[in-house]
């Protein structure tokens, strides 16, 4: 299988992974035939990105968590978003379902030895807050595990990551997808969410210090330029730290309405970028030590133009690329050609 643009998508194509939509609702079903139809359903919903069926033999494309436990996910953090937004106090039930959620996601990974993110997440616009909210969950917790946390932890730091956002719950959506520069006032308010969230935590779940601690640092930065708070590196919580990484790269990887999606590879050179002044380092090295710079289903361009498709990368700098007449070539036996960009 491989990713496809959805501008060119042909009909006749088979969806080579089952896509769930706005809130996570099943929307294509693998194993579906591409029709004009369904190219014009997915435009209208903002999605730009499919996974289809081709004679490559792919390995290592399995999702990092089960479909229908990140579909629950999803739907689980609208109602909770939602509740936060109409200030609805429901601890109790809220709690629980956030407590399970992730706790299955912990043990999926677990579970399956899934050590690196290998595959492209595909969201839509549509249901970008809460895909994204599930994805640095995600990200964090395998970060976690890199590093040693015992499972208290990790279930901190996904109940942390999930809700990592929720004051944006009581931001306009104008604001949040403008596809221009902010006004100072809009820039304000975005920057209030953290302590927003915060707030909403203490009212609306039943949650530890540990992950709530999370929410409201996770925009601090190691040099005292973040917010809210203005804190230095000593006095931010490793979680917090943690679900920031997981935050800037699912944010860059993502395609947003008002930019383009940024390449895997483009994304760890920017977080090496900013590490040391903004993000932790060594957090960051566990991080990166986790991800698939080319994720299985990448169309890629190779050192002689060549265009060809991830289809195995087990060694994660140098995969095996597999082309449209039937040849794969294994970088990690060969060190002649490299990887020149990913293509969309």
């Amino acid at each position: 299988m491989h990713c496809v643009n959805v501008d060119q998508l042909e009909p006749g194509a088979v969806v080579a992974k089952t896509f769930f939509g706005e809130n996570g609702r099943l929307m294509i079903r693998q194993g579906t035939k591409i029709t004009d139809d369904l190219i014009n359903r997915m435009k209208s919903h903002n999605i730009t990105m499919i996974f289809i069926e081709d004679n490559l033999n792919t390995v290592g494309c399995n999702d990092i968590i089960k479909p229908e436990l990140r579909a629950e996910a999803i739907q689980s953090l609208e109602q909770i978003y939602l509740s936060a937004k109409d200030h609805i106090q429901s601890k109790d039930k809220f709690g629980v379902v956030l407590d399970n959620i992730v706790k299955a996601i912990i043990d999926d990974l677990a579970s399956n030895n899934k050590n690196f993110i290998s595959i492209l997440d595909l969201k839509s616009h549509d249901n970008y807050t809460y895909a994204h909210s599930v994805n640095v969950a995600i990200l964090s917790i395998v970060t976690g595990m890199a590093i040693g946390c015992d499972y208290s932890k990790l279930k901190n730091i996904g109940i942390g990551a999930m809700l990592h956002d929720i004051g944006k719950a009581s931001i306009p959506l104008n604001i949040l997808n403008k596809a221009g520069k902010l006004t100072p006032l809009e820039f304000a308010l975005i920057q209030k969410h953290p302590e927003i969230g915060f707030r909403k935590s203490k009212l609306n779940l039943d949650i530890e210090p540990t992950a709530r601690s999370i929410i409201l640092q996770h925009h601090e930065k190691l040099d005292g330029t973040g917010y809210p708070g203005g804190r230095t590196s000593d006095t931010i919580h490793q979680f917090a730290k943690i679900v920031a990484i997981a935050d800037i790269y699912d944010a860059l990887t993502s395609e947003r309405p008002y930019r383009k999606r940024w390449p895997i590879k483009e994304s760890l050179d920017f977080l090496q970028q900013i590490a040391g002044n903004y993000i932790d380092p060594e957090i960051l090295k566990a991080f990166a030590n986790r991800i698939a710079p080319y994720p299985v289903g990448s169309k890629v361009m190779v050192s002689d133009s060549r265009i060809g498709y991830v289809i195995n990368n087990r060694n994660l700098t140098r995969p095996i690329i597999g082309f449209s007449n039937g040849d794969t070539f294994d970088m990690s036996k060969e060190t002649y050609l490299y990887i020149r960009e990913i293509v969309d």
